[in-house]
């Protein structure tokens, strides 16, 4: 679904201004221990991005979530 997409895009563009802005990447991105190369995100960041997403639907007019969590 394209409005699916687009509001995932959006979550991820504004979830990484926001890390950016607030100087607290430390506190959201973390080694990934089965990718030492790579990174994921932390409690923190995952509440953060979903956090997000949920605002940018609900200002859309999603009222069901597109994505289970």
């Amino acid at each position: 679904m394209v409005a699916e997409h687009i509001i995932y895009d959006l979550a991820d563009r504004v979830y990484w201004r926001v890390i950016d802005q607030l100087n607290i990447e430390h506190k959201c991105i973390e080694v990934d221990p089965e990718n030492p190369e790579g990174t994921r995100n932390t409690e923190m960041g995952i509440d953060l991005y979903y956090a997000i997403e949920s605002a940018i639907e609900q200002e859309l007019g999603f009222s069901n979530r597109l994505r289970k969590r």
